[in-house]
């Protein structure tokens, strides 16, 4: 009986040393974002960390993102004249504070510097996202309001080919009320890249769902969209051939779909009306009730209106067959949207405190 409960035991402990060997060398095999020669886009730079406590990590990766790369043709994403004052891991937020220089950066160099920062230090267990001071106060974008909590879903790269540069956008996103009759606004901001539209990068972030946890999906996870082409004031939206056989796993009334999307891209684009194709084809019904015949614009009567605030116009919306009105609260949810001192440290709880 007692060499039973030695290899149960055994059995416990290298169960253990096994899951720790597995933590430690998915920690091992990491990512350093740096940019090209010409500093115009992120590359990255296979890297093994020698310790896997996220303190020391830190500290480590800030250190290997300041250095300059080992392939001449790669440059650090961190101008050298930029300095991190310091660094506080508060919870799983890591918050990283920069001195005035900060402020001289060009908007390319910044943003691909952010980026490059935050793509980095999230890869870290122990670390889902990163907030940027300048001083005691927080980083700002161009309306004046704080960036927020960054992560790597911040920065949106067009996969398989490169980033030439980011720009910034705010998106007005619109999702589903609790019982999926209505539409609610959520507030989103994000860094794209220019290798993409800003329209297909709205459908992304709606496929990809709310933020806010009252709020439901318009699509479904696995939505393909072929292509998406913006012409002067009209954006055509070309749904490959799965889309009308696909359903999200709630009831969604077919018309919160389509204005979600329609509304989202005369929102936060250039656009005035939205064509949809299925298949190449317009000459379709969407689950059978919407047209796709005639290009869609905006509907305000979907929309959930904050309670007490001005309604928006009253014109008829060509568009919509039912009358739809409410006054619950709109739901507005900001989400976003650097060199390092020799004498770097780790902010205490006393600098916390003294930032209040």
């Amino acid at each position: 009986m007692k060499n039973f409960f030695k290899l149960l035991l055994i059995a416990a402990v290298l169960l253990a040393l096994s899951g720790c060997t597995k933590k430690m060398t998915e920690q091992a095999n990491l990512k350093i974002y740096c940019t090209n020669s010409e500093g115009t886009k992120l590359v990255e730079e296979n890297y093994k960390a020698s310790s896997a406590n996220p303190e020391d990590m830190i500290r480590e990766m800030l250190d290997k993102l300041k250095a300059d790369p080992s392939p001449m043709e790669h440059r650090s994403a961190i101008p050298k004249d930029v300095h991190i004052a310091g660094y506080l891991l508060e919870g799983k937020q890591l918050i990283l504070t920069f001195d005035d220089a900060y402020q001289k950066m060009n908007n390319v160099t910044e943003v691909l510097m952010r980026a490059a920062i935050v793509k980095t230090l999230v890869q870290i267990e122990g670390v889902d996202d990163v907030v940027f001071k300048i001083g005691d106060q927080e980083l700002m974008d161009d309306t004046g309001n704080p960036i927020g909590p960054m992560n790597a879903d911040t920065f949106i790269d067009t996969k398989g080919k490169g980033i030439n540069s980011y720009q910034y956008a705010s998106l007005t996103l619109y999702f589903a009320n609790e019982d999926g009759t209505r539409l609610v606004k959520e507030m989103r901001n994000v860094h794209y890249s220019t290798n993409t539209t800003l329209e297909k990068v709205v459908l992304e972030q709606l496929i990809a769902g709310p933020v806010n946890t009252k709020l439901q999906p318009v699509l479904p996870a696995n939505t393909k969209v072929s292509n998406v082409l913006a012409d002067k004031e009209s954006c055509t939206i070309n749904f490959d051939e799965s889309f009308n056989k696909i359903l999200l796993d709630r009831e969604i009334l077919p018309e919160v779909t389509i204005y979600a999307m329609v509304n989202s891209i005369i929102d936060s684009c250039k656009i005035t009306r939205v064509q949809m194709q299925i298949g190449g084809n317009a000459e379709v019904q969407y689950r059978d009730k919407i047209s796709f015949k005639v290009p869609f614009e905006r509907s305000k009567d979907i929309i959930m209106q904050v309670e007490g605030t001005k309604q928006e116009s009253t014109v008829p919306d060509s568009q919509t067959d039912t009358d739809m009105t409410g006054t619950e609260n709109d739901s507005s949810v900001h989400e976003p949207t650097m060199g390092i001192d020799p004498n770097l440290k780790q902010e205490t709880d006393t600098t916390k405190e003294s930032d209040k």
